[in-house]
């Protein structure tokens, strides 16, 4: 007598396919604006996407002036304005312009209203054209070598995600806009050297600009960001794709991750209960 359940297989099939499609995340339809549009007529490997609400500009120029100075320059910059108002996007297009068509010329500027943290990297995510995205927010500082060894590592790890390392250092923000920040400590390399995925589950070590991921996979896998999310949007992002694409570890230290301490970051923008909440969804 044959015991052996023949549905069982594909029971267990159609709840795997099941759980996958739950796990998909599809992009919310929210009206955009484009401010102006990159003019270059190849994609480039990298699309950087910073999102920014115009009220870092000191920082944000820092930022950019990164970006100028990398090693690897096959790339685009894609800007996304979250609920910024229209004296802040003059004040973008100011910036922009302030570094010559070099920059200008591989640049977009989207703006987009409503949502929560992770609408302005979707909109990133669809408005850019390279074969892999990577965020850099508007107070992020990166090294020369940044992108570079995102490219190198890519090429024998293809449609897997690229991650680097990073230290921290604790900033506070000053009033005066003119000085936009003080730095109060100094580098600290606290963060894991390697990717862990069941460590990872209890506390991020990886930043957002430490990551390069693949952006047709993002799109085809509907592994979008979580739009839902008040907070950890760039957490449960990189873990699910991380689940779907794999992790590569450079083991290069590639930027600066700043903590700022009084203001200006989402630690102080969302109360801790709702910070408490939402990791706790991922224990």
């Amino acid at each position: 007598m044959d015991t052996f359940d023949q549905t069982k297989p594909q029971t267990l099939l159609q709840t795997y396919l099941q759980n996958i499609d739950e796990e998909k995340i599809i992009c919310g339809d929210y009206k955009t604006e484009t401010i102006f549009k990159s003019k270059a007529v190849n994609n480039p490997k990298f699309s950087v996407i910073m999102r920014t609400q115009g009220t870092r500009i000191s920082l944000m120029e820092q930022a950019i002036l990164c970006l100028l100075a990398q090693e690897f320059q096959d790339f685009e910059l894609v800007i996304v304005g979250h609920n910024i108002e229209k004296s802040k996007i003059e004040l973008v297009e100011k910036l922009i312009s302030d570094f010559g068509n070099e920059l200008a010329d591989k640049t977009t500027f989207v703006a987009v209203s409503g949502g929560k943290r992770g609408v302005p990297m979707n909109v990133g995510i669809k408005s850019a054209k390279g074969s892999y995205i990577v965020f850099l927010d508007d107070d992020d500082l990166v090294f020369a070598h940044w992108l570079s060894t995102f490219e190198k590592y890519s090429i024998d790890n293809p449609n897997k995600i690229i991650r680097s390392r990073c230290v921290d250092r604790y900033v506070e923000q000053d009033s005066n806009e003119s000085i936009p920040s003080y730095v109060t400590s100094g580098l600290e390399d606290v963060r894991s050297g390697s990717f862990s995925l069941s460590s990872h589950f209890f506390i991020s070590q990886t930043v957002l600009h430490q990551y390069a991921t693949p952006r047709q996979a993002i799109i085809d896998n509907c592994t979008f960001v979580d739009e839902s999310l008040p907070v950890v949007e760039d957490w449960d992002f990189l873990l699910r794709n991380s689940e779907e694409l794999g992790v590569v570890d450079t083991g290069q230290i590639t930027g600066i991750y700043n903590r700022w301490t009084n203001k200006g970051s989402s630690l102080h923008e969302v109360d801790a209960s709702t910070w408490s909440d939402y990791h706790k969804k991922y224990l």
